[in-house]
């Protein structure tokens, strides 16, 4: 799942990639980004199919857009239709742009989740278009700084805005598909405002994800086993959260992931995430534990942590 979600991004940034360097769009340009980025996609495993659907103004569209992750758990994205705008539409992948801009709009966007249970995923696929949500994206980034800044991200279903989210990326090089690949690895996040509101997050199909972590040998069909299961990984993770840095989850951030937690899986409320890092947070921090292995508690994960800051509020209830 993180490996395809990276892909994407990357990807996402060069969908309007193309070798002409004239300034308008023009149908010839949006059709050649669908190759390209079938092309960028297959290069990672992943699948695209699409439909190009004409242009209006700057912007090109798409309609019908299905992508498969090429993993055996990645999750299918499909979307109703996709409009991609941007200064970025006159990259010319040579990385000679001082900087581009992307906004993107897809409606009837579905995240299909993949399980090796056949009754499980028809389920989970069947609850996905239920409720078919609209995102909305607006990006930029700087050549010369190698930062990528996320200006907007808004994803939300017919009823709200289920998640907002706004964020700054350094060590981002998307000048050429090769050198945005490297950037999956050496990324580093140093900002970000996070908004997650969970009232229509069963209705939208993104809770049953969590149904492939809770294996039926875990609980088999008896529901007390099931829920005891439940209650004791809850219970585990109450102790994990209690051991997190106070330098990096202050007494009151700390208090409100418990708050939150203990509300799972019939949360409803407004989560909002303060983050903020100096040199970033990335995959750079996680390789440390490249030769020891992944660390078997949060005390041993503590110094992922260091010189980073959250400040989380669980507010039970506020749909505002």
């Amino acid at each position: 799942m993180p490996r395809f979600c990276l892909t994407m991004a990357a990807a996402a940034m060069i969908l309007p990639a193309g070798n002409a360097m004239a300034q308008e769009v023009s149908a010839q340009r949006c059709e050649k980004a669908l190759r390209d980025l079938s092309a960028e996609l297959k290069r990672n495993g992943a699948t695209l199919r699409a439909v190009y659907d004409g242009q209006s103004g700057a912007s090109c569209s798409y309609r019908d857009i299905r992508i498969d992750g090429g993993y055996p758990k990645d999750p299918t994205f499909e979307a109703a239709r996709i409009t991609v705008a941007g200064s970025i539409l006159a990259w010319n992948g040579e990385g000679t742009l001082p900087g581009s801009d992307l906004m993107l709009s897809a409606e009837g966007l579905r995240l299909i989740p993949r399980d090796n249970d056949a009754r499980a995923a028809a389920l989970q696929q069947a609850q996905s278009r239920l409720g078919p949500l609209r995102l909305d994206l607006s990006t930029s980034w700087n050549a010369a700084a190698k930062t990528l800044q996320i200006a907007r991200l808004d994803l939300a279903s017919s009823e709200m805005s289920i998640l907002r989210l706004a964020a700054g990326v350094k060590n981002v090089d998307l000048s050429t598909p090769g050198a945005a690949q490297m950037s999956q690895v050496g990324f580093a996040i140093t900002d970000m405002d996070l908004e997650l509101k969970t009232f229509a997050l069963a209705e939208t199909g993104l809770l049953p994800m969590i149904f492939g972590v809770m294996p039926e040998a875990q609980g088999g069909s008896d529901p007390n086993a099931a829920t005891k299961n439940i209650t004791d990984k809850k219970l585990a993770l109450r102790g994990e959260i209690n051991n997190l840095p106070d330098a990096a989850f202050p007494p009151a951030s700390g208090a409100a992931l418990a708050a939150f937690l203990s509300d799972l899986p019939n949360a409803r409320g407004k989560l909002l995430v303060n983050f903020r890092s100096g040199s970033g947070f990335g995959p750079v921090r996680l390789a440390r534990f490249a030769l020891t292995g992944p660390p078997a508690n949060v005390k041993e994960a503590a110094p992922i942590f260091d010189d980073t800051r959250f400040v989380i509020e669980w507010r039970r209830g506020d749909r505002s």
